[in-house]
């Protein structure tokens, strides 16, 4: 006798099926052939032969009637239970898939003079399409319910997509002219959303406090000490000094950040939007498999 289990692959490789086997007798009634269970049916595994994928978990019995107008049939269910052997699956795609989530966001941290940064996020995009077609071909194709891995390689492989175009709108912006002056809405974007995330004020001032002691490094060799004091006001001084560019520029549109220095301030703040979204993405997913 062969039977035919409806499998659900949701929780895929979580997951555990349960296959129905239903036994009837056609065209008898209840007092003429009788389907009886014992108080507790016990499982004769003997027969049973292990398998590489599944493990045998539990069974139950259920008994049911149904009547017509004439007559009374019963119906015996067995209800098997088994659990999939998830160990294979989490070196074979769980790992490779935590990994490439890591290499994705740290197309970021690439620098943007290097010249690869766009060559490695396309190959970590590839990996994604070959990981999905994978774990496509391990699903079997009459499931009523989209596996969630699959789902969640969908989502990343849309986030590596998303990620590729914003690093080439990066490097467009990293490798525009030097005197030439974001936006006025992206100098508002940088303002009030990219710098509470990137603390772009405290790097501002990490820069100025840099100059500062570089230029009096450099000024006390020739210098005495006593003089440190007087080089600190000259150089606040010239720094509240208009510059040759504010002068041609305009004082609003020097006020604004170089293409440059917005795209070196967005990779960052890419980074760490990337980072937490990749990482609420995969908690979600691993909570739903889990438990």
């Amino acid at each position: 006798m062969n039977t035919i289990c409806e499998v659900n692959v949701q929780r895929y490789p979580f997951d555990d099926q349960e296959c129905l086997v239903e036994l009837s007798t056609w065209g008898y009634a209840m007092n003429e052939v009788n389907l009886i269970v014992p108080n507790d049916p016990q499982l004769d595994t003997r027969l049973y032969v292990q398998s590489g994928e599944w493990i045998y978990v539990s069974f139950s019995v259920i008994l049911n009637n149904i009547t017509d107008d004439m007559n009374t049939y019963r119906t015996v269910q067995f209800k098997l239970k088994f659990e999939r052997r998830w160990l294979f699956y989490s070196q074979y795609l769980l790992l490779p898939i935590m990994m490439n989530s890591v290499l994705m966001i740290s197309v970021f941290l690439v620098p943007l003079d290097s010249g690869e940064k766009l060559g490695f996020s396309l190959t970590v995009l590839l990996s994604y399409v070959v990981l999905l077609t994978i774990v496509t071909d391990n699903l079997p194709p009459i499931s009523t319910k989209t596996s969630v891995l699959q789902i969640y390689l969908s989502f990343l492989m849309i986030l590596g997509t998303v990620t590729t175009l914003l690093s080439i709108w990066v490097l467009t912006l990293y490798n525009k002219d030097e005197t030439q002056r974001i936006h006025f809405l992206l100098q508002k974007f940088a303002d009030y959303v990219i710098a509470p995330i990137t603390c772009l004020p405290c790097r501002k001032k990490n820069t100025v406090a840099d100059l500062t002691s570089s230029d009096i490094k450099l000024q006390d060799t020739v210098v005495r000490n006593d003089d440190k004091e007087n080089i600190m006001k000259n150089h606040e001084r010239s720094q509240r000094i208009p510059s040759s560019t504010k002068n041609v520029l305009g004082a609003e549109q020097a006020d604004r950040m170089s293409c440059r220095e917005f795209a070196i301030v967005l990779d960052i703040f890419l980074f760490r939007v990337s980072a937490f979204s990749l990482f609420l993405l995969t908690l979600t997913i691993t909570i739903f498999l889990v438990t």
